[in-house]
């Protein structure tokens, strides 16, 4: 399901009916309330769209939700790829939701899916009070956002007292170049979960992601983050904590190469400058 139009003043996914999707097949479910509510997840899109895809297929074809329009909004609802497949080795792609247009925001929606769950594709986002759910790059792309007291959730298998289950990833972040916009900061919210995660991975060589004053449970991994696609040239990847809290938050086995910000610079990652948000407040 796609959105690639003017959303206009008001966006049509503030109405209270259920969408679910299974293997292409629609299926409406009427409610009982025809106005806008604040209860969590009262709308659903769900969806196990190319679950099988091959290495050389676009992740996107997999997203059981795109937008690309500038000015979406959307309140409470559920996005959900229920293709699970947890075989690292392979490219099982499932993405929930794909943002893609500029000046998107989203308040009390969950994302759920395993790998590549909600992609930050690019523009400037605003993601309050969700949740995440994943194991492997659950939050990817090369969007410019502020996600603030957001959930993130591992999916993870946990392992056994005799296995140790290969730790995913919560970010993948993509910039390319100094100049380039880009980054994703998390402002309060928690990471946790079921099995081992890093915080994240560079996807290119000046990945930028920054958790401030957030709850780490025990689920994330001593070293906390990993090179990836930056490889031996770290100097210009961003990925820092401030102020974080909770048994996963101990810096003392960070890789070395994890920044350390001045004020100056958490003060212009965490403003709400950061994505421009005047937008915000014109928004339905």
């Amino acid at each position: 399901m796609s959105m690639q139009g003017a959303t206009g003043k008001r966006s049509p996914f503030q109405s209270r009916k259920a969408i679910s999707y299974w293997k292409g097949t629609a299926r409406r479910r009427r409610t009982s309330a025809s106005t806008p509510t604040r209860t969590p997840a009262s709308t659903r899109l769900c969806a196990a769209p190319n679950a099988e895809l091959d290495e050389y297929s676009p992740t996107f074809l997999s997203a059981t939700f795109t937008v690309l329009a500038d000015n979406f909004v959307a309140r409470d609802i559920s996005f959900k790829n229920t293709y699970r497949g947890q075989d690292m080795s392979k490219q099982n792609q499932a993405v929930a939701a794909l943002v893609g247009g500029d000046k998107s925001a989203f308040y009390g929606c969950e994302f759920d899916g395993f790998q590549d769950t909600l992609c930050d594709f690019k523009g400037r986002h605003y993601f309050r009070r969700c949740v995440v759910r994943g194991g492997v790059d659950f939050v990817f792309g090369y969007g410019q956002s502020i996600y603030e007291d957001c959930v993130l959730a591992s999916v993870m298998p946990p392992g056994t007292s005799t296995t140790t289950q290969q730790p995913g990833w919560v970010t993948a972040h993509a910039r390319l170049h100094a100049g380039s916009p880009g980054g994703m900061v998390f402002k309060g919210g928690a990471v946790t979960g079921t099995g081992r995660i890093y915080l994240g991975r560079a996807w290119n060589g000046f990945a930028t992601v920054v958790f401030y004053g957030t709850r780490m449970d025990d689920v994330v991994v001593p070293q906390g983050w990993e090179a990836w696609n930056a490889g031996n040239d770290m100097s210009h990847v961003t990925f820092a904590e401030v102020g974080c809290t909770g048994a996963g938050s101990d810096m003392s086995r960070r890789e070395g190469w994890v920044k350390h910000l001045s004020e100056e610079e958490v003060k212009r990652f965490v403003d709400m400058k950061f994505i421009g948000d005047g937008w915000l407040s014109i928004q339905p």
